[in-house]
């Protein structure tokens, strides 16, 4: 039953009708504000017998409306009060909350206050098949064809109402049931709220999205869609967009939606799971994502000021290396305390095209576990655009190919990570490497890393500016090393710096491809002679005598002097 009309006894059990006193107080404040208003009749009128049950046939069917009187309709999903408004020749039958008696033309109005329910407008719910049949019905003008389900043109009938400014509210609420969605539900209106409760699914039954806010021939601000599932198992998915899909919404509040599907059965469908783009900000909390073609959260195409809060991306895979999360071309997003793990690609992707730069990213605590090529991954799509001012704090990054690679960018911060169990820890390799020109990796800072248990901690190839400060590396093969670039680009401007290695195979491997200038600061068990290439004043204080070694000359691994001790 309606939560906005709760009656002491059952309208299915009534005889000839409901007491008004009953029926008003049942109402709450739509009662008061009835009476306030042109039905004030009925409010203080003393006759018991004027508030009818009926059907929505009955209603159809009326051929003597009374002003005076009230109608409850007993239709499972539908119930609820209504009233005759004999100034009204107007209005369309929408089912839900305008119904029309189709000889007199009477308009009956539903009184509600909080939400707007599906069922009122055709939804059903029970995870069977509807379809409307039949010539198309005027009552759904949004349908174009007799095979569309019940279950979508309810919900799309009640939004369209919500839009109206006759609404009295904007909140929609889909009630637990599984709804079959064969077309796109479309939120073209402001200030929406699509809301499910325990137990809702949408369950996707065509090659679309289920839902797209946005996208439609005027702004739309402030819509939420919350506490719902919508399942593509079947097979079913939009090729290139997300199977919810926000474009252009201006603070969007997306919490706790669920979206399942099946990467086998999607086969060559490629779509994400949420997908932001056109200016889309606000908010994306505690969702799931599991098993798209493509990224699971796509935040993407001119996305900005966006906050990822607590989601989960899993079991991503498609047709390459699909990504968890994926952020490109936007900026201003922060992604907090999210999970991603067991997808084909990175955990989370950071990356620009050659349309704009992602700049501006901020990544906060979270997991990103058991990704095949990256937990985190910072990279490019072209050789002149890539990400800028990216934040990376404090996340954990577990038997990924790479806990932490980035291939492109200029000021990037990592700082904090925790790295285990990896192919390497944290691999810093620029992507589109040239000697003759400019690094497109550049002002690259790690500090305080705690790496464990990777084969290799930390790798450098080529790239500019690069800091790696504080922390600990520990338990791998190599803890530093530093790689020959494929198209022989030296690394410039290297500076190591009190970095507590132990308990590796091989602390540091510096012998190989050493930076071009830089600075070096760092401990080890033997004299660095002969063992260690680094720049010029670099220093090496040997743990097992206490000494300390100066880089006096040379590019390679000789030229250290011991320090002498001036009295």
């Amino acid at each position: 039953m309606d939560k906005n009309v709760e009656l002491a006894a059952s309208p299915r059990n009534a005889s000839a009708g409901v007491s008004r006193r009953k029926l008003l107080a049942s109402i709450g404040a739509a009662g008061v504000l009835l009476a306030a208003g042109g039905l004030r009749n009925i409010a203080h009128a003393d006759d018991e017998d004027c508030c009818a049950t009926v059907s929505i046939a009955d209603l159809r069917a009326m051929t003597d409306p009374q002003p005076e009187c009230l109608y409850y309709v007993h239709d499972a999903g539908k119930e609820g009060v209504f009233y005759y408004d004999p100034n009204d020749t107007t209005s369309a039958d929408n089912l839900g909350t305008v119904v029309v008696a189709s000889g007199l033309g009477a308009r009956f109005k539903r009184i509600y206050e909080e939400e707007i329910d599906v069922r009122w407008f055709g939804s059903i719910g029970d995870g069977t098949s509807h379809p409307v049949g039949g010539t198309l019905n005027p009552v759904f003008p949004h349908s174009a064809d007799a095979s569309d389900e019940m279950d979508w043109i309810g919900i799309q009938g009640a939004i369209n109402w919500a839009t109206k400014p006759a609404a009295k509210t904007r909140r929609v609420v889909v009630p637990p049931g599984r709804y079959l969605i064969n077309r796109t539900i479309e939120i073209d209106g402001s200030n929406v709220e699509l809301e499910g409760r325990a137990g809702t699914v949408l369950s996707l039954e065509a090659d679309v999205s289920a839902i797209v806010a946005g996208a439609g021939s005027s702004d739309v601000t402030r819509v939420v869609l919350r506490d719902f599932i919508v399942e593509a198992m079947s097979g079913n998915g939009p090729t290139g967009a997300g199977i919810i899909e926000c474009t252009g919404v201006e603070f969007l509040n997306a919490d706790n939606l669920r979206v399942f599907a099946d990467p086998v059965a999607l086969g060559s469908v490629s779509c994400s799971g949420i997908r932001t783009n056109g200016g889309t900000s606000g908010v994306l909390a505690n969702c799931l994502v599991s098993g798209t073609t493509r990224a699971g959260f796509n935040i993407d195409a001119g996305t900005q000021e966006l906050r990822v809060i607590g989601c989960e991306a899993r079991d991503c895979t498609g047709g390459g290396d699909v990504p968890g999360i994926r952020i490109s071309c936007s900026k201003n997003i922060i992604v907090s305390d999210c999970r991603s793990h067991d997808n084909q690609g990175a955990g989370l992707l950071i990356e620009a095209d050659e349309t704009s730069p992602t700049s501006a990213v901020q990544v906060v605590g979270g997991q990103y576990l058991n990704n095949f090529t990256d937990g985190i991954a910072v990279v490019s799509a072209v050789s002149n655009v890539f990400p800028e001012n990216i934040v990376i704090e404090g996340v954990r990054a577990k038997s990924n190919g790479n806990g932490i690679r980035v291939a492109t960018g200029r000021n990037i911060a990592i700082t904090g990570p925790s790295c285990k169990g990896n192919v390497t820890g944290i691999a810093l390799a620029e992507q589109y490497s040239n000697p003759s020109a400019s690094s497109t990796l550049t002002s690259i800072r790690v500090s305080a890393p705690h790496l464990a248990e990777n084969s290799d901690g930390i790798t450098v190839s080529a790239g500019n500016n690069i800091v790696i400060e504080r922390g600990s590396i520990y338990g791998g093969n190599y803890g530093i090393r530093t790689l020959t670039d494929p198209n022989g680009k030296a690394t410039t401007n290297l500076f190591l710096t009190n970095v507590y290695l132990f308990s590796n195979t091989n602390d540091l491997d510096l012998t190989t491809v050493p930076a071009s200038s830089g600075h070096y600061r760092f401990r080890s068990s033997v004299n660095p002679e002969s063992v260690y290439a680094a720049p010029v004043g670099s220093q090496c204080t040997d743990s097992a005598t206490g000494k300390l070694y100066w880089k006096r000359t040379g590019t390679g691994t000789t030229g250290w002097k011991e320090a002498a001790l001036v009295p």
